[in-house]
């Protein structure tokens, strides 16, 4: 089954969602069957987690390049320990092993993940306005019209179109990181 993929065409973006999907956005749509809405709801998973990495990734920038936290971080010796910690990891492979140090393979080169991330964030963030638009289509097309005439939500009885309106729901919630901003003093 093809499902969710962001494509390029000169510079220009798009969602590309599985045909299931599709099938929301047409004028009449038909009810979708049990693996029809996995594939929405893994489509609307997908575009939630494009979002919030492209977030987590501008923040992790911010963070790290701070004045007062690249300040301290040289001033208790660089992050030659996290790396040190990270490249053994990553040399025994225990990335694999032990899920909650996982996260420190990344950490192999600090500076060269910031880097990377700085290359790559102008990029992330259209792809992610794709996804946050393809999210917002879905919402105003199949749920938004049934609540602004009645003024309440309307709980549907198809447990399908519930699955998919609880997934939207919480994929439009998707978390906000803390601007890293100077204090005024």
């Amino acid at each position: 089954r093809a499902f969710f993929a962001i494509k390029k065409e000169n510079a220009n973006y798009s969602f590309s969602t599985s045909e299931a999907s599709q099938i929301i956005f047409e004028i009449s749509p038909r009810n979708l069957t049990e693996s029809e809405v996995e594939d929405v709801v893994r489509d609307i998973q997908m575009a939630s987690t494009v979002i919030v990495s492209s977030r987590a990734a501008q923040y992790v920038i911010d963070l790290l390049r701070f004045p007062g936290i690249e300040a301290a971080i040289q001033d208790s010796g660089g992050w030659k320990d996290v790396e040190e910690l990270a490249g053994f990891i990553t040399k025994h492979n225990l990335e694999f092993d032990c899920a909650n140090e996982s996260h420190f393979a990344v950490l192999g080169d600090v500076n060269s993940l910031v880097r990377r991330l700085e290359t790559e964030i102008e990029e992330m963030v259209v792809i992610a306005r794709v996804c946050d638009d393809f999210l917002q289509k879905l919402w105003k097309l199949r749920f938004k019209r049934s609540q602004t005439i009645t003024g309440t939500r309307k709980r549907t009885k198809n447990e399908n179109e519930e699955l998919i309106r609880e997934t939207l729901e919480e994929a439009l919630a998707t978390p906000v990181f803390p601007d890293v901003i100077s204090p005024h003093i």
